[in-house]
């Protein structure tokens, strides 16, 4: 199973980004929070736990090895990717290539889902 952490539920993903995904599994997403600018380490640390214990629900609930993909506002990710690591889970992130078109000041860019990658924590 893939649980989408991120703020692109998977039925908005380009069709080659839901292939690479298929050999994940399920996937089951999980809206990636609101995290304002001006929130302590603390407030990341208390949003850490609620969502780690809402991703481990959701292994309870299926019952089968769970990749975890997570994008998203960096501290939070990175607490909590680290977290998830070191309890056994597998946190992946997707990889794009930027194309911008600049026109009158206004700036479009569009991403183009290259791949999954691993996150690991080398000692």
């Amino acid at each position: 199973m893939l649980i989408n952490l991120t703020n692109h539920p998977a039925s908005q993903w380009p069709e080659n980004q839901v292939k690479a995904a298929q050999k994940y599994g399920e996937i089951v997403d999980i809206p990636f929070p609101d995290i304002p600018p001006g929130w302590s380490e603390g407030e990341i640390q208390e949003l850490v736990k609620e969502y780690f214990g809402l991703i481990k629900k959701v292994c309870k609930e299926k019952g089968e090895k769970v990749f975890v993909h997570i994008m998203g506002e960096l501290s939070f990710t990175f607490a909590l990717s680290s977290v998830l690591i070191k309890e056994g889970f597998t946190c992946i992130v997707s990889t794009a290539k930027r194309d911008a078109i600049e026109n009158n000041n206004l700036k479009i860019t569009k991403f183009r889902f290259i791949r999954f990658r691993e996150l690991f924590i080398q000692l």
